[in-house]
């Protein structure tokens, strides 16, 4: 009020200081009304555009710290400042840390609840229940850490008892939709099932279906009826999981040079080119097993069935 002071001690009449004192209130209300508003402060000038906000170093707020610790990069487009990332180093770091310890917890909870389930892993797999209890562990005999692409030898020496060994070892690691068990009589009946009008899939289906497990045993080459069909389809499902890098198991009675006059030379050495087999040698297990149970019996003990 000290502009108004020196007017109003000129004014003798009370009426002319009342009419000069009102005017000039109004006069300071219209200024009230023109005074503009005040701007956003600079750490908050880009919040619309971008998101979030920006300080005058160009550093961006971090939402997990709350900290002005993201670098800026200015969009050549808009010429907005842009976060270079959501969060800054520190807290991104302690997200892909927490996400990593929660893949582990998931993943070891997996684990056991395969440990403990090993059964049904393996019968959902195709595993028959007479070999469920093969491991690696309880074959007699040493096997290579590592599964071979050919088990042969004569039977009764353990050839399915040492694939399932391995089968299982993958399904443990990696879960049921890793390995598959199958006979080759059984890959043969299915795709013959899939001959003309039917409501399953297709033969090709088939195919791409077994050539697409990672890790596949293929239990009995040779004790299936030998044709051309048979010949061309088992080389075609050797040699394009061969190409996929997929692991194929194989087992038989067969030798190398028996399978190229059988089946051809091509699938011999597709067979040859997966690695070195396994060749398992001795008695018959089977037939031991009667003659021991059958001298059990004549001695009037009780069997043992291991």
């Amino acid at each position: 009020m000290n502009e108004i002071d020196d007017i109003l001690q000129d004014l003798d009449n009370p009426e002319d200081r009342e009419r000069v004192q009102r005017a000039w209130e109004r006069t300071l209300a219209e200024r009230e009304k023109t005074v503009p508003e005040p701007a956003p402060t600079k750490a908050l000038r880009n919040s619309t555009q971008t998101g979030c906000e920006i300080n005058d170093q160009g550093l961006a707020r971090c939402p997990d710290c709350g900290e002005f610790r993201i670098e800026c990069l200015t969009s050549p487009v808009t010429g907005n400042r842009l976060p270079r990332s959501r969060l800054c180093e520190d807290c991104q770091a302690i997200r892909e840390e927490e996400t990593r310890r929660q893949k582990e917890e998931q993943e070891q909870r997996r684990r056991e609840w395969r440990r403990q389930n090993t059964g049904v892993l393996l019968g959902r797999s195709g595993v028959p229940p007479i070999y469920q209890d093969c491991t690696v562990e309880n074959f007699l005999g040493v096997l290579p850490s590592e599964p071979p692409g050919l088990i042969f030898g004569p039977p009764g020496t353990g050839k399915t008892h040492a694939a399932v060994g391995y089968l299982r070892e993958k399904l443990l690691e990696h879960g049921q939709e890793y390995g598959r068990f199958m006979m080759v009589v059984e890959v043969l009946a299915q795709l013959r099932d899939s001959f003309g009008v039917h409501e399953g899939p297709s033969e090709y289906a088939l195919l791409e279906r077994f050539i697409a497990i990672p890790f596949l045993v293929l239990d009995d080459l040779g004790h299936e009826k030998t044709s051309e069909y048979v010949q061309q389809t088992i080389y075609h499902l050797v040699n394009w999981r061969m190409v996929q890098r997929k692991h194929t198991l194989i087992t038989t009675n067969l030798t190398l040079g028996e399978i190229a006059r059988r089946y051809s030379p091509a699938l011999a050495s597709r067979l040859s080119g997966m690695g070195e087999g396994l060749n398992l040698t001795g008695e018959d297990w089977r037939m031991s097993r009667k003659t021991n149970l059958q001298q059990t019996h004549q001695d009037g003990a009780k069997p043992c069935l291991r």
